[in-house]
């Protein structure tokens, strides 16, 4: 997720190979997040009865939601106009910034929120779809030899369905969200697929020379190929890296970081409040200072997004969890009531 800060900072001007860099995140960063987020739902879903877990989630999903979409995305969305068409920002009103926002095919009022409103929709439907998910599962223990439990079958299987969506949709203009939550949703299966399976948990970040040769090859066929076709081979090359690159990613922290620090509980308990509040924190900032697009450079950039990373923890723990009313309003958590004892 802290990726996604230096994501959307790299958006106030032109960075060269840095920007290029940042930008290949959009390859693991948020399929990396639903993957981990199919896991964990399976596994507080086995714990917990239906209702229950879908109260749970609908809280601390869909008030952040609310809450952010209502009372900090305006601020966001008005500061942005005049950040990029550097305009006094007296000289416009909200709805000119929302109309310029919704100009925008893909532009919406959620802005960087569009994943809590899919996340909420994979979980239904992974009610729904529990027994399949357990049904899989089982198969998938009782073969462990098979080819199609590999990371290498579910990059070429993941690479063809969105290479057949992005073909089959080519002349259908359809909602701006459809395309990430055809995206991202095999990734939280196999999340889901994870928690009731010790087969695909276990191959979920191992790394082999095939699954290292077709994410390169894939990396080259994103990148390098112009014939005919490109803009589905393009699709389809970029499918095989992702997969790649998650598995990569997994590996990494199961090898490196699969223990708790102090930071690593820091940075668990903040993350909603950083994701949550950093676009408003970096647009905030640059207007206070009289920043325009293009202004900042590299280093001062980075400076920036480090800043705001901090800022907001700052902000969760200060502000976040020490007031009530907005613990429950952008963390979905309800302060318990003290226990009634003795006469009281």
């Amino acid at each position: 997720m802290i990726f996604g800060v230096y994501y959307h900072a790299v958006a106030f001007g032109e960075y060269g190979l840095f920007e290029d860099i940042i930008r290949l995140s959009t390859v693991f960063r948020m399929e990396a997040f639903f993957l981990v987020s199919g896991f964990f739902a399976a596994l507080v879903a086995k714990k917990r009865t239906t209702s229950v877990f879908l109260k749970h989630r609908a809280r601390s999903l869909l008030i952040p939601f609310c809450a952010t979409l209502v009372l900090i995305n305006p601020i966001t969305i008005y500061l942005t106009l005049g950040f990029y068409n550097n305009l006094a920002f007296s000289s416009y009103s909200l709805g000119d910034a929302y109309t310029n926002l919704m100009s925008n095919r893909h532009g919406g009022p959620e802005l960087h929120l569009w994943f809590l409103l899919v996340l909420m929709v994979y979980i239904i439907l992974f009610i729904v779809f529990r027994p399949s998910v357990k049904s899989l599962a089982a198969w998938c223990d009782d073969n462990t030899n098979s080819p199609f439990i590999a990371p290498v079958a579910f990059a070429f299987l993941y690479a063809s369905y969105m290479a057949l969506f992005n073909f089959s949709t080519r002349a259908i203009s359809y909602p701006r969200l459809v395309f990430p939550f055809v995206e991202d949703l095999p990734y939280f299966i196999v999340g889901a697929l994870a928690a009731y399976s010790g087969t695909v948990l276990a191959r979920t970040g191992k790394i082999s020379l095939p699954l290292l040769a077709i994410g390169g090859f894939g990396f080259a066929l994103s990148l390098f190929y112009r014939g005919p076709g490109w803009g589905t081979a393009w699709v389809f090359g970029r499918g095989l890296l992702s997969v790649c690159l998650v598995v990569i990613l997994i590996w990494l922290f199961r090898t490196f970081f699969d223990r708790q620090t102090s930071l690593s509980r820091l940075m668990t308990n903040s993350i909603y409040t950083v994701y949550l509040f950093h676009p408003v924190f970096l647009i905030s900032i640059v207007s206070v200072f009289g920043i325009r697009a293009n202004d900042l450079g590299l280093v001062a950039l980075l400076i920036l997004a480090t800043v705001v990373v901090a800022l907001s923890v700052v902000f969760h723990i200060r502000v976040i969890q020490r007031i009530p009313a907005l613990s429950f309003l952008f963390a979905g958590n309800f302060a318990r009531l003290p226990v009634p004892t003795g006469d009281q």
